[in-house]
């Protein structure tokens, strides 16, 4: 474990919500091939996050550290656990890095860990990847529906987040604006569940607060896509001009597998990959293909282990409630990432349904790889990436009707995936990424060996 080569000291640690093996989501995976790509530059990386239990081993050639961390409610609203901070100083001490990029803002990594970080002289760079850096919710809809702008307000936030706590929205709008000493005189007498509400605001405050101090602490803040640059704007978070660094692809991905071409009378087939869970918009996607009067084909990939999972078990039965087309939805769990290309390869158009702000997504990137057009939501970063009846087409986020008589209009033109097919361009790589973050690195005082420059996308 800690060999001659890991004892060296670091030049980027990089800190993520959680890591491999307990996760390998989108930004874990963004995080991994950052860091292999900045390995090709002259870069030494490690990469650290909370875990289950504390754990030191390497994965894929990259060092990586695991702190055990048992949150609480007081951490989830912005309180320090010194044992943690603790915990990051030592990883900090062992590595030496010149600087900690972090990749998350997460109970774990309190903004008295980033300031102890500057007392040893390291910089900070916090990279903007999920609406969670804003959004007490985690969705950046507001009340659930309309996409919000990322305005940061305690009364705004605290009826949007009470609303998706489960109170109705009369009451979830009316409770923060009662005078503080009436609500807390109100949860002494209340029940439980009422009280939490009633003193729901102060943990708001609270963590407000420390948001505002995770972002001022580092030295660097960048943005993945533009709807978050423009949050991060708005409430004027960070020291330091924002930088926007747009997500890429894998750089050794292998060649797009050929294809069968979608002819007249065929099925169009149609392929979605995600984790289950509502915000992706799967339920609106599989009801129009279930309900569509013309040959439709769903292949959907999703991140958990089988159809024992609760999210999953619903959409079963939503199935099952048409019998006569329920053979048109496909369910693939934990498709092996050595496995995607065909899955890409086997179908006409990649469907991103997302309801909530996606920040890539980086299906969008991977389905442009493989020479395939995007059917997505006309919602966060898939409206920046895809552009309407050109390389892909955007519609309205869970709405039935729109989605199914799009995709007969589809299947019944197959001139018209032909042509999106044609209008894809050449998609930005994460070797770009990394090349782009060099300026970024050396201006806080990393030495990098190489100095190659590629073109961006």
């Amino acid at each position: 474990m800690n060999s001659a080569g890991e004892a060296q000291r670091i030049d980027v640690l990089h800190i993520t919500f959680l890591y491999w093996p307990e996760a390998l989501g989108g930004t874990e995976i963004y995080v991994k091939n950052l860091a292999a790509e900045l390995a090709r530059l002259g870069l030494r990386s490690a990469i650290a996050a909370p875990g289950k239990q504390d754990g030191a081993f390497s994965h894929e050639g990259i060092p990586v550290r695991i702190i055990r961390a048992e949150l609480d409610t007081d951490q989830l609203y912005g309180c320090e656990n010194p044992s943690l901070t603790a915990a990051w100083m030592a990883i900090a001490e062992e590595l030496r890095p010149t600087v900690v990029h972090v990749h998350a803002r997460t109970p774990a990594l309190h903004s008295h860990a980033l300031a102890q970080f500057h007392a040893l002289g390291i910089k900070i760079v916090f990279t903007v990847h999920t609406p969670t850096a804003f959004c007490q919710r985690g969705t950046m809809l507001e009340f659930g529906r309309s996409p919000c702008d990322g305005r940061v307000s305690l009364k705004r936030c605290s009826a949007c987040s009470l609303h998706g706590m489960g109170l109705p929205t009369a009451v979830a709008k009316t409770l923060p604006a009662l005078p503080k000493f009436l609500r807390q005189g109100l949860a002494t007498l209340s029940p439980q569940k009422l009280a939490t509400a009633l003193n729901f605001p102060e943990k708001l405050s609270q963590s407000l607060v420390q948001q505002r101090a995770f972002f001022d602490a580092a030295d660097q803040v960048i943005a993945v896509c533009d709807w978050i640059a423009c949050a991060v704007r708005i409430n004027q978070f960070g020291s330091k001009e924002l930088i926007l660094n747009r997500q890429g692809v894998r750089s050794d991905l292998p060649p797009p597998m050929q294809s069968v071409e979608q002819s007249s009378g065929k099925a169009l087939r149609l392929f979605a990959l995600g984790r289950p869970d509502p915000s992706k918009g799967f339920e609106c996607l599989t009801e129009a293909v279930l309900t569509c009067l013309v040959p439709i084909e769903l292949d959907l990939a999703l991140a958990c282990n089988g159809p024992e999972h609760p999210w999953v078990q619903n959409l079963l039965r939503r199935i099952a409630r048409h019998p006569a087309s329920s053979h048109r939805i496909r369910l693939h769990f934990n498709v092996p990432a050595s496995e995607l290309g065909a899955h890409f390869g086997a179908c006409e158009i990649v469907a991103v349904p997302s309801i909530w702000l996606e920040t890539g997504p980086l299906t969008v990137l991977e389905a442009f790889f493989q020479g395939k057009p995007v059917l997505g939501s006309r919602r966060g970063g898939i409206e920046e990436l895809v552009r309407d009846a050109t390389d892909g087409w955007l519609l309205e986020p869970g709405s039935v009707p729109v989605w199914r008589n799009k995709l007969q209009e589809l299947a019944e033109n197959p001139l018209l995936v032909a042509s999106a097919r044609a209008q894809i361009r050449a998609v930005r790589t994460m070797a770009h990424v990394a090349t782009e973050h060099l300026p970024i690195y050396r201006q806080l005082g990393v030495d990098s060996k190489s100095a190659a420059t590629l073109r961006s996308f």
